[in-house]
């Protein structure tokens, strides 16, 4: 029984140990580096003209035409002497 309230003693002390852990704040926003990239994008994408937003839009589209190419759809087989509803 002692061995028991011994470890409910660690168990607990450690709790409050990774609580108080969890509580502190850390010293720079861990999506900082991302907000960053994206904001130069939003401004790369701004300065482009009307025919560079259209040949950006035709390679993206062209893009997922390829993929859409590469990629086989696996349909399973229906099983003997079932219908379509199992």
């Amino acid at each position: 029984m002692k061995i028991l309230i011994q470890y409910l003693w660690i168990t607990i002390i450690s709790l409050i140990i990774l609580v108080c852990a969890m509580m502190i704040p850390t010293s720079q926003d861990p999506h900082y580096e991302l907000d960053v990239k994206m904001e130069e994008i939003r401004e790369k994408e701004k300065v482009l003209t009307d025919t560079e937003k259209e040949l950006k839009k035709l390679s993206d589209d062209k893009a997922w035409e390829e993929v859409d190419d590469t990629t086989t759809i696996i349909i399973p087989l229906p099983k003997p002497e079932t219908d379509i509803r199992g």
